[in-house]
């Protein structure tokens, strides 16, 4: 009686016992498990700005000792995809010494590295030393900069500190004039020096920029020391590798209040290698000054009228400074409504074009910020690869209890709203300790890495990583040994778009919502060949490097069922990259295998095939509300699972896998 009801399949109303599987013979066609109908209210597609729940224990990952009082300043990626967390650990000495851990990409300890995951270093037997930014060179060693003082930082002496490890995290002894890995170097005599920033330039030279209190004096002035790769002092800048700028007013008195960034070496218009630093300076200007250095350490002159440096805003404090593809600078701050009372905090963006004029097409005039809870404050700035702008802050809720909170702006500056909630994503699955950093990293899959120091263990304070979902991306499955000098244009990503919904729609899926897409071509950076973000197509210009298959004939496949080389071997295909990306509009998560599989390799051509497509709500309703009076629920059961196999797919978003042909 009831399989009679069933004669046809409900997404392709065929008289089959299969669906059709796509346009692809299905060669190699596997299945981890059995299919199983699902209810779609029991599925849960994530979003952006959702906590990733595969990540650590429940999207949280700590890292911290029994006694300990840990400080996270920084995190940063290994090529490998672990992820290093830098900061200071205070524990038995009764004195900070730098902390490192290593996490795997999934979040778990890396035993490798240290000791089980961790690694401290001191200066001396009572100096304090405060690690405050963090970097992974290509090969695996690691750098750590901050500060390290004499007499327990009484505010007598402290010197910029600088450290290099090895992958395993021993401190790399090849490294500094004196070969012992650590290097300490003073501003001037008997200075108090603070490191607030480090940037690696694309020849290895390292730049630690911070603030430096000269002497029996009250100024506050910029510095900034590079030193070669190899730890020494790189005498071609500013003729010692030290430079101090001091400003009609001197800097503001926080832990945050100098940021920088180095130009990459794509950077247009003759801006590569070019040194961008950002400082807070105090009262009575209460503004933050922008300032561009030659790779010489003079000012470049072609920047701020001639000047060098550009004052932004008004009551603004703790920047942070980050550079796009195309030179523009973006920049975020704090500033303080003292009209109300507590006062009322902002997050704040500005972008400048190259040579700091404020970008009209930003914001207002500019500017955009946001209000944040009171007694918050932003904490970190990071770009995506398709212009899309995150910032940290902390979401202060009562006394002891602060969530971590990120913000996304589009690149014309106005909330997200395909992110969080209306922009805004709140991380209620730990609190943080609110006078630390809470800093940012991106993975190269589009998710989102956020990094505090966690509150709430008696006697300990303990580093703690989550990790958010991005907008999923696709990413090549290794990097192109030699990057392909072809270029992707607009009109043959347009010429594909149609054959790839064309496929969605002949596995089943409705594509009638996506009218009206746009897609762009930019670099993507890394190993990233495709984002998707609302309707929007974000496609890498040249594959990772691999280059990009056009087909020009894409209805048939004919390049990947044929033996030879067609130009498809050796090279990323464009229709599969569109066809994933179109299946995260659609609404489809990432899967194992198929055209939602997160990796993409070359010579490879996988389409969508009913299994991607979920069974209609309208086909478990009706079974769910037929009269089962007297009969056995073993005999309802029974009926899902057979419409279940006479399906052949599941209908859990994302599970099934499509059709793959590869030589």
């Amino acid at each position: 009686m009831f399989f009679s009801m069933w004669p046809r399949n409900p997404m392709t109303n065929r008289r089959t016992k299969r669906p059709t599987p796509g346009h692809l013979m299905n060669r190699n066609r596997t299945r981890s498990c059995r299919p199983t109908l699902e209810l779609l209210e029991d599925r849960c597609l994530l979003s952006a700005g959702d906590l990733d729940l595969s990540f650590g224990t429940n999207g949280v990952a700590t890292c911290g000792r029994a006694g300990g009082i840990g400080s996270l300043a920084a995190i940063a990626l290994a090529p490998d995809g672990k992820i290093v967390a830098g900061g200071l650990l205070d524990d038995a000495k009764l004195v900070p010494d730098f902390a490192l851990c290593r996490y795997l990409s999934d979040g778990s300890l890396d035993t490798s590295f240290g000791a089980g995951g961790w690694v401290t270093t001191g200066f001396g037997n009572s100096s304090d030393d405060w690690l405050n930014a963090v970097a992974v060179l290509p090969d695996g060693r690691v750098l750590a900069g901050g500060e390290s003082c004499r007499s327990l930082c009484s505010g007598s002496d402290g010197d910029f500190a600088l450290v290099r490890y090895t992958p395993a995290g021993a401190v790399d002894t090849t490294f500094g004039s004196k070969a012992k890995g650590l290097v300490v170097t003073d501003i001037s005599s008997r200075s108090f020096d603070w490191v607030r920033a480090m940037v690696v330039q694309a020849d290895g030279k390292i730049v630690l920029a911070g603030n430096t209190v000269p002497r029996n004096t009250s100024f506050n002035d910029l510095a900034l020391v590079r030193y070669n790769a190899n730890g020494s002092l790189d005498t071609s800048f500013d003729g010692d590798g030290k430079l101090t700028v001091r400003f009609a007013n001197k800097l503001q008195n926080e832990s945050q209040n100098v940021a920088a960034a180095v130009y990459p070496a794509t950077a247009p218009g003759g801006l590569a290698g070019k040194l961008l630093v950002v400082a807070a300076i105090a009262y009575p200007s209460s503004d933050v000054i922008l300032t561009r250095f030659n790779a010489d350490g003079s000012r470049d002159t072609s920047f701020g009228g001639g000047t060098g440096s550009v004052h932004v805003g008004n009551r603004w404090s703790k920047p942070h400074v980050a550079i796009q593809p195309d030179g523009k600078i973006v920049l975020s701050a704090q500033f303080n409504d003292l009209s109300s009372s507590p006062s009322t905090p902002w997050a704040m963006l500005a972008r400048l074009d190259t040579a700091g004029n404020l970008d009209a097409g930003f914001g207002t005039g500019g500017v955009t910020g946001t209000i944040l809870t009171p007694n918050a404050e932003p904490k970190s700035l990071a770009l995506q690869p398709d212009g899309k702008i995150l910032v940290s802050a902390n979401e202060h809720v009562a006394l002891g209890v602060d969530y971590p909170l990120v913000l996304r702006y589009d690149a014309s500056g106005l909330l997200d709203p395909t992110f969080g909630t209306n922009g805004k994503a709140t991380q209620t699955a730990t609190t943080l300790y609110r006078d630390r950093a809470i800093d940012l990293a991106l993975q190269p899959d589009g998710r989102i890495l956020l990094a505090g120091t966690k509150s709430g263990n008696p006697g300990r304070l303990d580093f703690v990583l989550l990790r958010l979902q991005g907008d999923a991306a696709l990413t090549a499955a290794a990097r192109a040994p030699a990057p392909s000098s072809e270029t992707l244009s607009a009109a043959d990503a347009q010429s594909l778009v149609g054959e790839a919904l064309h496929r969605w729609q002949a596995a089943g899926a409705d594509v009638s919502g996506l009218t009206g897409m746009d897609v762009r071509i930019v670099d993507l950076g890394g190993t990233t060949l495709g984002l998707a973000s609302g309707h929007t197509l974000w496609l890498d210009d040249n594959a990772a490097g691999w280059g990009w298959f056009v087909d020009a004939t894409p209805w048939n496949d004919s390049e990947f069922a044929m033996p030879g080389n067609q130009g498809e071997q050796g090279r990323m295909d464009l229709l599969t990259a569109i066809a994933h990306e179109l299946g995260h509009m659609l609404g489809y998560d990432h899967d194992e295998g198929g055209v939602m599989a997160d990796t993409l390799d070359t010579g490879i051509r996988t389409m969508p095939s009913a299994v991607n497509v979920p069974i209609e709500p309208i086909v478990v309703d009706s079974i769910l509300a037929l009269d089962w009076t007297g009969q056995h629920h073993s005999q309802r059961d029974e009926v899902l699972e057979s419409l279940t196999a006479l399906l052949g797919r599941s209908t859990r978003i994302g599970l099934g896998r499509g059709n793959t042909l590869r030589r």
